[in-house]
């Protein structure tokens, strides 16, 4: 089973909403998380990743500013390859664990 796209639609906009300093959103993206953790969805991970990075810089976090700046564009494509050797899946894909 994979993560249908209104579940997607919900961490999108979670992310949005973190970023625009709504961090009552990280809450409705943690539930995301744990109703899809069986899924082991890259997009669901690289949003935690990406909302916890969010967080930090909206709490005044200088190195999470950076890092969403400087590293955060080359290290989530790596990532992404990361996660599918491991066996995660991406949008329309089955998941292989």
């Amino acid at each position: 089973m994979s993560i249908d796209s209104t579940t997607r639609e919900l961490i999108a906009d979670c992310l949005s909403r973190i970023e625009s300093g709504d961090y009552r959103a990280a809450f409705d993206l943690s539930s995301a998380f744990m109703g899809h953790l069986h899924e082991k969805d890259i997009d669901l991970n690289l949003a935690v990743v990406q909302a916890l990075a969010l967080l930090a810089k909206g709490h005044g976090c200088r190195e999470a500013d950076e890092f969403l700046t400087a590293e955060w564009p080359d290290m989530e494509p790596i990532l992404r390859k990361r996660w599918a050797r491991a066996g995660f899946s991406s949008p329309g894909e089955c998941p292989t664990a």
